[in-house]
């Protein structure tokens, strides 16, 4: 079985999913006002990376696989010898954002993400590096 895999970095901070909120009016939206920018910005990375050629969309039932490193840049007050940021985000909503963001884009739907590996570094520029693998060739749209 042949494994095919894309990489994309996606240059911008990254943001949670959180939870979804009532407002005023009744409609429903994210708790998080900067998560749409990010989802576009994953989904506008993913899309780049499919047009060089490197995989082609998972169809439907093809397992995914995903790794997700996110940077924050560490701030000041932070010593230098604290390596990970062990801080809000948390990181199962950033992989939440990743993964509704490239529903439609790199798969069918999110619910083919059968393995996730995901970590948070301090690093500049703040920014989310993302692999995905498939597991199987058979049911790829091109």
């Amino acid at each position: 079985m042949t494994v095919a895999s894309l990489f994309f970095v996606v240059e911008t901070r990254p943001q949670p999913q959180g939870s979804l909120v009532r407002g005023r009016h009744g409609g429903i939206h994210s708790d998080n006002k900067h998560l749409a920018g990010f989802r576009e910005a994953v989904g506008w990375s993913a899309r780049a990376a499919l047009r060089d050629g490197r995989i082609p969309m998972a169809g439907e039932h093809v397992p995914v696989s995903l790794d997700c490193n996110f940077y924050f840049e560490r701030p000041k007050s932070v010593k230098a010898e604290r390596t990970f940021p062990a801080v809000r985000p948390d990181l199962d909503k950033l992989c939440r954002a990743v993964c509704d963001a490239c529903t439609g884009v790199l798969w069918a739907d999110d619910g083919q993400v059968c393995e996730i590996h995901a970590s948070k570094f301090y690093g500049a520029p703040e920014r989310a590096e993302v692999t995905v693998r498939l597991a199987a060739t058979e049911g790829v749209r091109e």
